[in-house]
């Protein structure tokens, strides 16, 4: 019996919302030119250096919950919390038209 850390399903799952977490970090906190004079607030951005750190640290992060989610209550086989695969789809029954 394989264990869910052992499945090629799992580490996909983790390592795509990983890259996801650390990719929406990164830019985050490079900042957006302009957002803060727009909302009237005084944001600093972070060099790319210190941006690429923090964005590694919620990679690792990331990748720390897919491992309990996994083992906690998650789907078998997936990195999730919640059951994040499709419901098998039934055929409706047949529309009898109107006469």
């Amino acid at each position: 019996m394989k264990t869910y850390l052992a499945t090629r399903q799992f580490w996909a799952g983790a390592v795509e919302r990983a890259g996801r977490a650390a990719t929406w970090t990164f830019v985050a906190a490079l900042g957006v030119p302009g957002v803060g004079d727009a909302i009237g607030v005084d944001v600093r951005p972070l060099g790319w250096r210190d941006a690429l750190t923090v964005a590694a640290g919620v990679a690792l992060t990331s990748v720390a919950a897919s491992v309990v989610a996994g083992k906690a209550s998650g789907p078998s086989g997936s990195p999730s919390l919640v059951n994040d695969r499709p419901a098998e789809q039934t055929t409706p029954a047949p529309v009898t038209p109107l006469r």
